[in-house]
């Protein structure tokens, strides 16, 4: 899996990707520090229910496994770690899908630093990549949008 090339090319979104955006104010007492630091140890992943191997900090060319409960079973997620930003107005990361992903696309997780507040943005460009993923259309753009929910609760900080 670590050679394996994403399914996403990273281009402008045909038609044939669903494009979202998804925004978080975070509470006024939440530091930047604490809240690079949630995003930084997966903590809007963990806190969504999603597991997430390894747990090292995000970094660019990482791949990494997420699982995500359906039930009794996991739906298992392959995606590398594509871009990191670390400036003082911004922190965060971007990954693609790998094959053995039920999506094709790629998911966008950035902190933005404001005048007064944080905000934290969630991008994402996907399609289904297979068969099943296309019959469960409904129930895996529903499955997409609790996860993405939790995401944005960061772990308390929202």
């Amino acid at each position: 899996m670590a050679s394996a090339a994403p399914t996403y090319p990273g281009q402008r979104p045909s038609s044939e990707y669903r494009a979202e955006e998804w925004s978080q104010r975070l509470r006024s007492t939440t530091t930047w520090e604490a809240a690079a630091d949630a995003l930084r140890h997966w903590r809007a992943h963990l806190g969504a229910g999603v597991r997430v191997r390894p747990l090292t900090p995000p970094h660019e060319g990482q791949t990494i496994a997420l699982a995500i409960r359906l039930g009794p079973a996991h739906i298992l997620a392959p995606c590398r770690v594509r871009t990191t930003i670390d400036t003082d107005e911004e922190f965060g990361f971007t990954y693609a899908t790998l094959p053995g992903h039920p999506e094709e696309g790629e998911e966008s997780f950035v902190l933005r630093r404001g005048a007064d507040s944080i905000t934290f943005d969630i991008t994402a460009v996907s399609r289904p990549a297979d068969l099943l993923t296309r019959l469960g259309g409904p129930l895996a753009r529903a499955i997409q949008h609790k996860v993405t929910q939790g995401y944005l609760r960061l772990e308390g900080l929202g």
